[in-house]
């Protein structure tokens, strides 16, 4: 197995996940960066309770108070796009779909929905009009996205991964796209990697997984703008990460 990253270690990693996610007019942002249409924006939120929380952003520098719709309980995936708010729910092995109120940050459920995944859904991950989740069995769900929201399962789908998917990142190169996985329970503390095809379906980068530290708990992907992946280890206290992507070679 070829090793690629190389250890930043710490003195304390405090490793959040949130499942924050804000919208603007219908479209997809991260959080902090949608500028336009300051009076539509919002932060969405899962929670333990079983709610949704929809926190008002309007001028993009404060949260107001939150607004809930019920929801699945302890979804660790959340994700906006075309107007809709996409939930993880691995209570019954799902994504939920939610509507939202372009006049008002509110949700609804969505007239769809939901969708069936064959073992319990976590996060999730956009490219183009495809939406991928990652799963408890290792394997990685991918839909299509349909014009009103609703979602297709992809052909060939799901695509295998690895142990105890937790977090999925996707980065962009001028001649080739790719989604990577972190493989929390692997005992190797691995990423795998994948090539994202024209249609969406997903194949295994030569020489995927990717080591990073032994029983390291490879958790939060971030992939910097010098296409730098970032990899959370949680069992380490530490950062690992891999300056020359030799994925995309």
């Amino acid at each position: 197995m070829n090793r690629i990253f190389a250890s930043v270690l710490l003195c304390t990693l405090l490793l959040v996940v949130l499942a924050f996610t804000t919208a603007c007019g219908g479209h997809s942002k991260q959080i902090g960066t949608c500028l336009a249409c300051p009076e539509e924006q919002a932060v969405y939120a899962t929670s333990n309770s079983g709610q949704v929380l929809t926190f008002p952003f309007p001028l993009g520098t404060q949260l107001g108070t939150a607004t809930s719709t019920a929801g699945p309980a302890n979804s660790t995936g959340i994700l906006v796009s075309g107007g809709i708010v996409y939930v993880s729910d691995p209570g019954n092995s799902a994504i939920r779909a939610y509507s939202i109120n372009n006049q008002e940050p509110i949700l609804s459920p969505a007239s769809f929905g939901p969708f069936a995944v064959g073992a319990s859904p976590g996060p999730m991950a956009l490219f183009g009009q495809t939406l991928y989740v990652a799963s408890s069995a290792g394997e990685i769900f991918a839909f299509t996205v349909n014009s009103d929201g609703s979602l297709t399962s992809l052909a060939g789908s799901p695509f295998a991964a690895g142990m105890g998917l937790s977090h999925l990142a996707v980065a962009n190169f001028t001649n080739a796209n790719f989604l990577y996985a972190a493989n929390s329970d692997d005992p190797n503390g691995s990423i795998s990697g994948f090539t994202i095809n024209s249609d969406g379906s997903l194949t295994p980068v030569v020489g995927s997984p990717f080591q990073t530290v032994p029983n390291g708990g490879p958790e939060g992907l971030n992939v910097s703008e010098g296409n730098v992946l970032y990899v959370a280890l949680k069992n380490t206290n530490a950062v690992a990460g891999s300056a020359s992507m030799p994925m995309a070679r």
